[in-house]
């Protein structure tokens, strides 16, 4: 169909839920330290988004000072189980299966250097908007919405293309080294011009 039908480009979050914590508070209100690096999953948790493969990929990533974190709502007690048991094997992994009030999202995005998003499918991703609502990069596979949400040059995060897993955990990796001051610029600048 082409007659009758509009784009309507993903709006932003800016200003919808509070954001008035600094870092060092919301990390603090984790119990997390200054300078460990952190990568985060926001938001329902689902099968399709990767999650599993997401503590596999970090697990292989051989640096002490990272933390995962992993935080929403699980509508599945099977997929639950299995995120429990793989994030048990692996002291740096942190979880908070339940549903994050809107209160509580700053603490998450602002205490975060990165939002990791490793969906196996997607078709637009309001989680990468709320992150650059946030001033957070993301990394994600090359895939979908993130090709373009993520940007030609990699300025609002990286993308990776294997599916074992071996590519995520060689982004997790590479997004440590990232200029990451002028990605949290570029996803602002992003996140305000939508």
């Amino acid at each position: 169909r082409a007659r009758g039908v509009h784009v309507i480009a993903h709006g932003n979050y800016v200003g919808a839920y509070p954001n008035t914590l600094t870092r060092a508070q919301a990390r603090a209100q984790l119990g997390l330290s200054d300078d460990a690096f952190v990568y985060l999953s926001l938001g329902r948790v689902r099968p399709y988004k990767g999650l599993d493969e997401l503590i596999a990929a970090f697990g292989r990533l051989p640096v002490a000072d990272a933390t995962l974190l992993i935080a929403g709502e699980v509508q599945d007690p099977g997929y639950e189980r299995v995120l429990q048991q793989l994030a048990a094997a692996d002291r740096r992994v942190q979880l908070a299966l339940a549903f994050v009030p809107e209160k509580a999202l700053q603490v998450y995005l602002n205490a975060c250097d990165v939002a990791v998003l490793p969906y196996r499918h997607v078709t637009t991703s309001g989680a990468a908007h709320l992150a650059f609502s946030f001033e957070v990069p993301i990394v994600a596979p090359r895939l979908g919405c993130f090709v373009e949400l993520v940007g030609p040059r990699s300025e609002r995060g990286l993308l990776y293309d294997d599916d074992t897993g071996a590519d995520l955990t060689e982004a997790l990796a590479r997004v440590r080294d990232a200029d990451l001051a002028a990605m949290r610029q570029a996803c602002a600048a992003y996140a305000q011009a939508h």
